[in-house]
């Protein structure tokens, strides 16, 4: 520690000015006429000091209050060990996986499929608005003048207000159409005629087709397939093909109910000509 003796005190701008004799400190910096030195204190920094230790004191107090409450609560809080103290606590059970019960674990499952359901929903409005929002749009779709199959007809359509540069496949993709009054949001594939042919969508519909849905008339058993196969064989004759369709294609695809069983195609069709387009089917039947 370092003891000076003020001498004299002149005032200057930004603190105080103190001449001390050189013997009361231990610097050189001694003035060889006086013998004494200059000591500035800049009254900035003494303010900063006081501030400083202020804040030191205050969380030194802090400090001490916060220990003080924390050794309290410890000493307030019950014994579960204390047998008294354990018949108060209200009794609480864990569940082990094997105790856990079976209507817990269905109506956690069912909590899950419900917020399943709402976020599939949700993605699906939001597509959906992503979808109506396409600059694009679909001429009237054409039917095809042939079926394709059972209940399944083509229809194409011409992709308008597309840009020369524009992505054709994302915007075939993305802009939806309605046919039969259903709308269907993407094409089942789409056809690039450039340069200047454009962009063509094509869906194959399997509903309200009326005109591709032939029926089955009445099934004749013709007995076993083969001795000892252990199948019978059943035939019926397709009806309603409108003129110019392709009769295999419609037989080949057409379901029926044989004995009570639905089959989704004949096992082969026999087309006769003039006489028609006959199904065949062999059944399990162990009499044969």
């Amino acid at each position: 520690m370092v003891y000076v003796t003020l001498t004299q005190c002149l005032r200057r701008s930004g603190g105080r000015t103190y001449h001390v004799p050189n013997y009361a400190t231990r610097f050189s910096y001694a003035n060889e006429k006086s013998k004494l030195i200059s000591v500035t204190f800049d009254e900035d920094k003494g303010t900063s000091r006081s501030i400083v230790t202020i804040l030191m004191l205050f969380l030194l107090f802090a400090t001490a209050t916060l220990s003080l409450v924390a050794v309290k609560a410890s000493n307030n809080s019950p014994d579960i060990s204390n047998p008294e103290v354990a018949a108060i606590r209200p009794a609480v059970r864990e569940w082990s996986e094997r105790e856990r019960p079976a209507g817990q674990v269905s109506e956690q499952l069912e909590e899950l499929q419900e917020v399943l359901t709402t976020e599939k929903a949700q993605v699906d409005e939001l597509l959906h608005v992503k979808q109506a929002a396409s600059p694009f749009r679909w001429d009237e779709p054409r039917p095809g003048e042939h079926c394709l199959g059972f209940g399944m007809r083509e229809y194409t359509a011409l992709l308008r207000d597309l840009p020369v540069f524009a992505d054709w496949t994302e915007a075939c993709r993305s802009t939806e159409v309605k046919i039969h009054g259903v709308l269907i949001p993407r094409p089942s594939y789409c056809e690039s005629k450039w340069p200047f042919g454009g962009v063509v969508g094509h869906w194959v519909v399997d509903f309200n087709e009326e005109d591709c849905t032939p029926h089955w008339g009445k099934f004749f058993d013709k007995g076993c397939s083969v001795q000892g196969s252990h199948s019978r064989r059943f035939k019926s004759r397709l009806w309603g093909i409108k003129s110019g369709e392709d009769w295999m294609s419609l037989c080949e695809s057409a379901p029926a109910e044989v004995r009570g069983s639905i089959y989704k195609r004949p096992k082969f069709c026999d087309n006769q000509g003039i006489w028609g387009i006959y199904g065949i089917w062999d059944i399990d039947d162990e009499d044969c």
